[in-house]
């Protein structure tokens, strides 16, 4: 079952008028990998696609997958990792992040020897009388150290070189939707509840910023590192239930105050963010929108079948089908 991050379901809603669009053809150009894509991931110049190989079904307590790093430029694999129980990852500087829900650790695996490094990870308060398990559901690098996400209500930070947990954020026992780490800051949104930053500079280090709507309630999903701010994707709801309004939500940097909103296209959607644009588009569908994140606004159209998740490297927007299919949607102008 692919990760909230790399397929978030929202539901129907039209786009707004805005100025014309350029609509497109895409210039395609593929890879065929095996196995299950769980997470498609930009960074470093590359492509990483975690899969799963096999033992995929139900929990997946014995799972196999792997990390697969492509060259975007020249459209092949440069390398493959084994890993054992995949779930999610994160490029640092010096190495690869992957979480192990089941064993409640995340793994640091080094760049250049392929070392892996392993640390285990418990709630430093009872979830249940008997309970503290950490359960990881995401892993982020940036902000000067690795932040791991449990959705049972927080946030851990640990050193780069995976040796110790620094500290830990309680957060509110909401549903995870998503985590980034950008301008020395995470973000993390937790539906209902809205977006929490994290600033590990400041005390205190955690800010929750409320995103209000004129009408119902925002639940947050997806959270976006842009140049202008953090680019918020949710839905909204009215009486605890999903309206069928796809929102984007821009909040600024510095000051945590919102924006502006922008409705977004329908359906389950994939996102990327790549030269000074986001990129939206329906899961399955045949074409994505380029976004400016200043006004939210469509801009550009590009015509193509559209997979279960994005990502943009090299230049050019790259697709990912269930079949393991990589796909090149063409360079961005």
């Amino acid at each position: 079952m692919l990760r909230r991050a790399l397929l978030l379901s929202l539901a129907p809603l039209v786009l707004a008028a805005a100025a014309p669009v350029r609509d497109e053809r895409s210039a395609e150009g593929s890879l065929s990998l095996r196995g299950e894509p769980l997470e498609l991931v930009a960074a470093r110049g590359s492509l990483w696609v975690l899969t799963c190989d096999t033992g995929c079904s139900g929990e997946a307590h014995n799972a196999i997958g792997r990390i697969v790093r492509i060259d975007p430029q020249r459209v092949r694999v440069v390398e493959s990792i084994r890993l054992r129980r995949p779930g999610a990852i994160a490029v640092g500087s010096k190495a690869v992040y992957a979480t192990d829900f089941w064993r409640d650790a995340v793994r640091r695996i080094d760049l250049r020897t392929r070392a892996v490094r392993r640390l285990k990870l418990k709630l430093p308060f009872r979830f249940t009388a008997r309970d503290n398990r950490f359960l990881p559901e995401d892993v982020a690098a940036g902000a000067g150290a690795v932040w791991i996400v449990t959705d049972r209500g927080a946030l851990a930070r640990v050193d780069p070189s995976l040796r110790r947990v620094i500290s830990t954020v309680r957060l509110p026992l909401d549903a995870f939707g998503g985590m980034a780490a950008g301008r020395g800051r995470v973000w993390v949104s937790e539906s209902l509840a809205g977006v929490y930053r994290v600033d590990p500079r400041t005390r205190p280090a955690v800010a929750r910023i409320r995103i209000p709507l004129a009408a119902g309630r925002f639940d947050a999903g997806m959270v976006v590192p842009a140049a202008i701010g953090v680019l918020v994707i949710g839905d909204e709801t009215s009486g605890g239930v999903y309206t069928g309004r796809n929102v984007l939500v821009r909040v600024g940097y510095r000051d945590g105050e919102v924006k502006g909103f922008s409705p977004l296209p329908p359906g389950p959607l994939s996102v990327a963010f790549g030269k000074g644009s986001l990129w939206v588009a329906r899961s399955g569908g045949s074409s994505v929108e380029r976004i400016d994140p200043r006004t939210g606004r469509p801009v550009r159209r590009v015509r193509a079948k559209i997979g279960s998740a994005l990502a943009f490297a090299g230049d050019s927007l790259w697709t990912i089908f269930l079949d393991g299919t990589l796909r090149r949607l063409g360079p961005a102008s």
